[in-house]
């Protein structure tokens, strides 16, 4: 019997088909969509407005871009550089002073900052009610280093030459999404060794030279969810490993990852999204995870060969979907799994026996499923 419309429910990220776009997770809970289109992001706190676009929204900037000279203002960097570049390369950046925080005091408004001048001619800040943006010629965080809470966003976004985001140590808890995306230079989360709570989504995109999450090891709660996308060298997402709660998790196109090792602490999640990652070799990382509330999707993974990562899963509440993983050959990591509430979908896998899907259906008692194009001549014990 085909499988028939796969329905995507809050909260988190959407899992989405083969073949669909992906949801933009930029700010609170994204409202609820058909798997076959494009997510819907929520509206983030401070004004920033989430993006339904998929993969391709971005935040607007409404900030001026500034001027003039990067010289040092008033005891702020030591290294601030001097010239007339507006982003204030044009000299050399030398130790970063000590910040007096006890003089540090709440911004009563976002802050968007375009280039290093406009980082360092800021007073010393506690607190943003708002967004923070940070983009293009920012590159050095030191100023900010009082800052402990946004009620907003954070958004670095654009960057040229930030390779790490020291200076952000202080920073404890955001009150809404944090997203990282198209960075040329960043290599690490280094700088934000102290951020234990993000309560929208965390967003990392497009950072051409990102190798691993490292310095995230204080981070226990996302509550929205994670969605961690075409990251190029992204090796290892250890840096992770202290996380227990997040909506979803959304991995896809990171074509250098190859475990999921720095997950061991997630035992439940609204959705998890596995797709398109070209050295994927397994799940493992997985292994505390017991409850899918919604969609489990494999897709497109084009090396991974069995799913024994997810040896302690028992219940998805609505679909799971695996298909197109041309290597996958066992279906036995899910031999926990007691419970499918709506859909199973499993296509276009040459090298798994039909027969261990079609088992599957049986012992979950799924009510509806679409098993097709997968290995019909092999046999099972």
């Amino acid at each position: 019997m085909a499988c028939g419309r796969v329905l995507v429910a809050d909260p988190g990220i959407a899992g989405d088909r083969e073949g669909g776009t992906s949801s933009e997770v930029d700010g609170s809970v994204g409202a609820g969509n058909e798997a076959t289109g494009g997510g819907v992001g929520g509206a983030g706190a401070g004004g920033t407005t989430g993006n339904g676009s998929g993969t391709g929204g971005l935040f607007g900037s409404t900030g001026a871009s500034d001027g003039g000279a990067g010289t040092n203002a008033g005891g702020m960097d030591a290294g601030s550089t001097s010239g007339g570049a507006p982003d204030g390369t044009g000299g050399s950046a030398g130790a970063p002073a000590e910040l007096d925080c006890a003089t540090a005091r709440p911004s009563s408004s976002s802050l968007d900052l375009k280039y290093q001048v406009d980082v360092d001619d800021l007073p010393l800040i506690s607190e943003i009610h708002g967004d923070l943006v940070l983009s293009e010629g920012v590159n050095r965080l030191h100023r900010l280093g009082c800052l402990r809470h946004v009620t907003g966003t954070i958004t670095i976004r654009y960057t040229r030459n930030l390779p790490t985001l020291e200076g952000l140590e202080r920073l404890e808890s955001i009150a809404a999404a944090l997203t990282i995306q198209n960075n040329d230079t960043l290599a690490s989360m280094t700088g934000l060794q102290g951020l234990k709570t993000v309560d929208g989504a965390l967003n990392i995109r497009s950072n051409l030279r990102l190798a691993d999450l490292d310095g995230l090891e204080r981070l226990t709660t996302v509550r929205s969810g994670i969605q961690i996308e075409n990251n190029p060298v992204l090796a290892s997402l250890a840096g992770l490993r202290n996380l227990t709660g997040t909506g979803a998790v959304a991995l896809r196109s990171n074509p250098a990852l190859r475990n999921l090792q720095g997950l061991e602490g997630v035992s439940q999640l609204a959705n998890l999204l596995v797709r398109g990652n070209a050295a994927l070799e397994s799940l493992e990382g997985l292994s505390a995870l017991e409850t899918v509330y919604q969609d489990l999707t494999i897709g497109s993974n084009a090396v991974l060969t069995s799913i024994d990562g997810l040896s302690a899963l028992r219940a998805i509440d609505q679909n799971l979907m695996i298909s197109n993983n041309p290597e996958l050959t066992s279906l036995d990591g899910l031999s926990s799994l007691e419970r499918i509430h709506y859909g199973l979908e499993i296509t276009t896998n040459p090298k798994l026996p039909t027969c261990e899907a079609e088992e599957l259906r049986e012992r979950t008692g799924v009510p509806q499923a679409s098993v097709i194009n997968n290995d019909d001549s092999a046999t099972c014990p």
